[in-house]
């Protein structure tokens, strides 16, 4: 029983995180995504991976100016980092799954 809860969990953040990838990717809300991923796997994947680039931008106050944030390329680079390392992590979780899944078929767990 504790297996299953463990894969559900699992499986969930793993979920959660390629959602919250695809989502960073696509202008949406990356946190929202995770959620979603993580309570509802693969129909929240499917949902964000089926879904097309948002082109939003947020609407100032009327007259109001609107200064634009400057990014250093030091921030861009760490952002990147930091997505390669989502990624990564991510796809160790699946990879560790196969493998556990595998095995313990092997063995008759």
């Amino acid at each position: 029983m504790e297996i299953l809860i463990l894969a559900l969990v699992g499986g969930g953040i793993v979920a959660g995180g390629f959602c919250s990838y695809l989502a960073k990717e696509r202008n949406r809300s990356a946190g929202g995504w995770f959620v979603l991923g993580f309570l509802f796997s693969i129909f929240a994947l499917i949902a964000i991976a089926a879904s097309p680039r948002s082109e939003r931008t947020p609407h100032p106050a009327p007259g109001a100016k609107v200064q634009q944030p400057s990014r250093t390329p030091e921030q861009v680079a760490a952002d990147d980092r930091f997505e390669r390392w989502v990624l990564i992590v991510t796809l160790g979780f699946v990879a560790a799954g196969l493998i556990y899944v595998l095995i313990g078929g092997a063995l008759g767990l």
